[in-house]
């Protein structure tokens, strides 16, 4: 069975694989007239689309009352959110009815109505119903509908799961009155690992039906309610004692593939992946090659699962899943009482909060545990998606594998992954970049050169599996894929069969590629006796720090296997079940699910940030490729999971609603009443601070499970003072006491991040959570904007150090509007189709310090075209295949660019017809417009405020300028935009 093009491209993974072959301030009373705009946003904001609705008014999950007649719903710490009491029938009521009216007073019809984790509805709007909304008041914000992406041996006994079973009474026992909710791709029920008995209609322990409704009574004293869905290949007769939910939402997403069924029905293989990992049935045995098999069971193989399919195929093999579907879906599984929600999908690094975001803050706050992909955009850092603290963020580590190995004529052998090397394969050797392409990009290799040979491919830049794809498209029989530095290596279902090698054997075998008649037997065997040290932060895994906001989070939280994880995927209504391997951290978040099942069979009433707490605080490092350990928290967060030891942590780091509100406020948004904090103060079982300027003191408190005294001590933190007060907390069960770190910057490099763990050991108990610190000598903002031809801008920096700042900036340039090649004019740079390539022209002059690309998108303000992220790549002319820079950024640097002339790509994986954008370069040299720097001198002190002021004056009428100033060093640079007007 093949990988289909969609899925390569859908999922964030850059070696997606596919199965074997063998396998509102309160909103306006009822009785009030109907919202008037006061005065309606600007139309060009806006332009006609699918949007999501997100009102002042807060959801079911977190509405603490204040509104006459209408008592407080939101759960108690530690209790289920029930939508069936009348306090929530009637808040529920009122939002709806609220969110009609403001619909109504701009003629709009709503699509979904959202009201437990998010109050807000989608609706298909023009560009001048959008901007009336965008004013009415009660209305908090306007999101595009997006496309969102899925992010794609067992790690069940690699974690020690079975052993975490015993704890909670065995495997008939694990995860035993909770549900699983799984936003994904659908499921495939007839899959052993998802087999149950017919439902009855006889209350019990086990799920049963009312009506049309499988209802299902939890460990936590709640209650599981969802009404039976049917639709094509699925009926009644899909629901079991296992699966007790199955619903879809489409509306968003438009039409699909006729292959792909209206229904909860799985045609990919991905949510049966993630569902079977996180809860599917234990001991299914699963034959993976002719000579071998392997037993599969999920983390918490007694959990119910319930699946919201939302993720979906278009004709054109294209799709993903978009926002509003996935906030139905969202909102639905916390109405029908799920416990933990199991999300494998992402849209990459984002600097604000997602309509996504708004709904899982509403989630954890009623309850239910969020575990997330970290995304498969790596290992670049600041890659990471889900980057808030009610997520459980997993970053993607590998398993152990058995070594299949390439063997040259000239003797050489080279050991690596493989799971697609079974008979013996032999052939010619060439390397790709030899044959029209290093990187084997589809369609760049050269057929005649490829034809019946096995290539050498570079990894990077393109999916794995799309190597082996773009190997087999040119006649190829077989790849040896190498690493360019020393990274993991990766089980992916290849198109031919392929060995993923590492680094230090790139040169040899390129080498041997090009020596006359050199041949290579591709062999499922390892006669070199190379086994790589397990667990790796895998290649592809997102990375940290976070710079969305300043928040000041340290993600990912916990790594889990992501690599060669196989499991249940799809097949036909009532047909044969089918496993495969896939990889991805799609594949290492339903890890961290099935775990927060089990912790919550273990304590039914446990709050998500205990269970992400628990997790990160028992957590252990992961290995580099030499063997040694890795303690990167970018990479791994607090480390991999360890089942052994996660379901008794001793101490908790805990934190509510009303802490994530005001860490929220502290980041810049106003969602509602709550005291700011400093993010880095908000309680969480790590520490992030992302600029030090001197001595910072932050403060955390743990509650003790287990009662003990316990005894901090600091571990790493190279060239920063770190002290712990008081240094030992002695504790009863259930006791609540606080510490605080201070940091002090010694001898550590500004600008560089130091990293360590603070521990507390006590009570037979480890409790580990890392810290990462960057220095600095000042704190400035990285970008201030002004207006007026004529105008000045203050600029608030923090000490870091005792010193004098030397302040030096360069002179405003003005902003070239770029025009495409049918020389579009101003306000519609470009209309983008999906896969289309847009090219713009523009010179750089000698003497350009800094060229500056800046994107802006009708679909948002961010670098979202429409439906999905647009990515910028600057490709000089005469070079179509290497690009200087190439990643999702609102702006694109371009330090000391070559004088001439160059082009910018506006690339779109997918896009809505008719989706504009404007496009601006700009060259700082030093001969534009005089910026003056007052004062140019700026003594700082450690932890002191203080301040200089930038001036201009003369500027042209209706234009754009940009320059920066260096706050010491080039390294510490603010970035100031200043727009004329008329």
């Amino acid at each position: 069975m093949s990988v289909s093009p969609f899925v390569r491209r859908a999922y964030l993974s850059l070696g997606v694989a596919a199965a074997l072959a063998i396998s509102a301030a309160a909103a306006p009373a009822a009785a009030q007239p109907a919202p008037q705009a006061a005065a309606s946003a600007p139309l060009a904001a806006y332009e006609a689309g699918t949007y999501i609705v997100r009102l002042d008014a807060p959801a079911v999950a977190a509405y603490l009352g204040g509104i006459a007649g209408l008592a407080a719903t939101a759960p108690v710490a530690g209790a289920q959110l029930d939508v069936l009491t009348d306090a929530a029938k009637k808040y529920r009521e009122y939002l709806t009815v609220a969110q009609s009216r403001i619909a109504g007073a701009v003629g709009a019809k709503i699509a979904y109505s959202y009201t437990v984790a998010f109050n807000g509805f989608s609706a298909k709007l023009s560009a001048a119903q959008a901007a009336a909304l965008s004013a009415l008041p009660g209305v908090s914000a306007l999101d595009r509908d997006e496309l969102r992406h899925r992010t794609v041996t067992t790690g069940t006994d690699f974690l020690g799961v079975p052993d975490a079973w015993q704890t909670v009474g065995g495997a008939t026992e694990a995860g035993k009155g909770v549900v699983v909710g799984v936003i994904d791709t659908g499921i495939a029920p007839e899959n052993p690992s998802f087999a149950g008995a017919a439902l009855g209609t006889t209350a019990g322990t086990e799920p049963y039906l009312v009506g049309n409704e499988v209802v299902y009574a939890k460990k936590d004293g709640g209650t599981f309610r969802s009404a039976r869905v049917t639709g094509p290949q699925w009926d009644g007769g899909d629901y079991s004692t296992k699966v007790i939910a199955g619903r879809f939402y489409v509306t968003g997403f438009g039409a699909v593939a006729s292959s792909d069924p209206k229904s909860p029905r799985d045609v990919e293989g991905h949510g049966s992946h993630t569902a079977s990992t996180a809860a599917g049935n234990g001991g299914i045995a699963v034959a993976v090659t002719d000579a071998a098999s392997a037993t599969i069971t999920g983390v918490a193989p007694a959990a119910k699962v319930a699946m919201y399919k939302a993720c979906w195929t278009n004709s054109d093999g294209a799709g993903g899943c978009a926002s509003s579907d996935l906030v139905a879906a969202i909102d639905q599984a916390v109405a029908d009482g799920v416990d933990v929600i199991n999300f494998s999908i992402g849209g990459g690094p984002s600097p604000t909060l997602s309509p996504e975001d708004h709904a899982f803050l509403g989630a954890a706050s009623a309850g239910v545990f969020v575990a997330a992909s970290a995304g498969n955009s790596g290992p670049g850092a600041t890659t990471l998606d889900h980057p808030y603290p009610w997520y459980t963020t997993v970053a993607a580590s590998t398993l152990p594998f058995d070594v299949a190995t390439a063997t040259l004529s000239t003797g050489l052998q080279a050991p690596g992954a493989s799971t697609t090397v079974v008979d013996p394969v032999t052939g010619p050797l060439v390397y790709g970049g030899d044959a029209g392409s290093a990187l084997c990009a589809p369609g760049a290799l050269k057929t005649a050169q490829v034809t019946g040979r096995i290539v050498v491919c570079d990894r990077g830049e393109i999916g794995r599996a799309d190597k082996s794809a773009a190997v087999a498209q040119a006649g190829g029989i077989g790849m040896i894929l190498v690493n360019k530095q020393t990274d993991s290596l990766d089980l992916d279902a290849h198109s031919v069969p392929t060995i993923h090698v590492q680094a230090d054997l790139r040169t040899p075998l390129i080498d041997a590629s090009r020596a006359a008649g050199t041949t290579a037997t591709l062999t499922a065997t390892n006669p070199t006796g190379y086994n790589p040290p397990t667990p790796q932060i895998a290649g592809f895994s997102s990375r940290g720090p976070v710079i969305a906001d300043d928040l000041d989070v340290l993600k990912p939280d916990v790594a889990a296997p992501g690599t060669g994880v196989l499991a249940a995927i799809q097949n036909a209504s009532g047909g044969g079940a089918q496993y495969g391997f896939m990889s991805g951290t799609s594949m290492a978040a339903p890890h961290v699910a099935g775990l927060g099942a089990l912790y919550l069979s273990l304590r039914p009433t446990a709050l998500p940030s205990d269970i992400r707490s628990a997790l990160m605080t028992t957590a252990t490092n992961t290995v580099k490729a030499d063997g040694s350990a890795a303690t990167d928290p970018f990479a791994q967060g607090a480390g991999q999971v360890s089942a052994r030891t996660f379901l008794n942590p001793g101490l908790v780091y805990r934190s509510t609603q009303a802490d994530w509100m005001s860490f929220l406020a502290g980041a810049g948004y106003s969602l509602g009443p709550a005291a700011a904090i400093d993010p880095s103060n908000l309680n969480q079982a790590s520490i992030s601070i992302g600029s030090l300027a001197g001595t910072q003191t932050v403060t955390r408190s743990v509650t003790a499970l287990t009662a003990g005294t316990y005894t901090a001590k600091v571990s790493g933190m190279s060239g920063v003072a770190t002290t712990v007060s008081p240094t030992s907390l002695t504790l009863a069960a259930g006791q609540t006491k606080s510490f605080t770190v201070t940091f002090t910057r010694g001898s550590a490099a500004a600008g560089k991040w130091s990293t360590g763990f603070v521990t507390w050991t006590g009570a037979g108990k480890t409790v580990r959570a890392p810290i990462a610190v960057r220095p600095t000598v000042v704190d400035a903002p990285n970008a201030v904007s002004g207006t007026g031809r004529t105008g000045s801008q203050i600029v608030e920096v923090t000490g870091g150090a005792t010193t004098n700042l030397s302040l030096t900036g360069t002179t405003l340039n003005r902003s070239t509007y770029l025009k495409n090649s049918a020389g579009t004019a101003k306000g519609a740079s470009g209309v983008i189709k999906t896969g289309e390539q847009v090219a713009y022209t523009f010179s750089v002059p000698s003497g350009t310090k800094l060229t500056r690309v800046t994107l802006e998108s009708s679909a948002d303000a961010e670098l979202w075209v429409a439906a999905t992220r647009t990515y910028l790549g600057i490709i000089p002319v005469g070079d179509p295949v290497s690009r200087s820079s190439f990643g999702p950024s609102e702006t694109l640097d371009i330090a000391t660019p070559t004088s001439g002339t160059w082009v910018i790509y506006v690339i779109a994986d997918r896009a809505a017809p008719g989706t504009t954008f404007n496009l601006w370069a700009t060259n700082i040299r030093t001969s534009g417009s005089p910026l003056t720097i007052t004062p140019t001198t700026l003594p700082l002190a450690p932890g002191v405020k203080t301040s200089y002021t930038a001036s201009w004056s003369g500027l042209q009428a209706n234009s754009r300028y940009v320059a920066y100033i260096n706050n010491g060093t080039s390294s510490n640079r603010t970035f100031l935009t200043v727009k004329t007007g008329g």
